[in-house]
């Protein structure tokens, strides 16, 4: 998934206001980036709370991975 949003934000890096602002299926094309964003955020809360309602949420924090 890392690796993905890494590419998809790199993508995203070299648009151009204009680019952005292109009609695309009737709506800019940051209202549909905006989207996927706010889509895999939402997935990514439901991850972690049925990873913590399973218990195999870690407790704490390790910095090194």
């Amino acid at each position: 998934m890392n690796q993905v949003n890494q590419e998809i934000y790199e993508q995203i890096q070299k648009l151009s206001i204009t680019d952005l602002e292109k009609d695309t299926s009737k709506q800019p094309l940051w209202k549909h980036i905006n989207g996927v964003i706010r889509h895999d955020a939402h997935h990514v809360g439901q991850i972690i709370v049925n990873r913590k309602l399973q218990g195999a949420w870690p407790a704490y924090e390790d910095k090194d991975l």
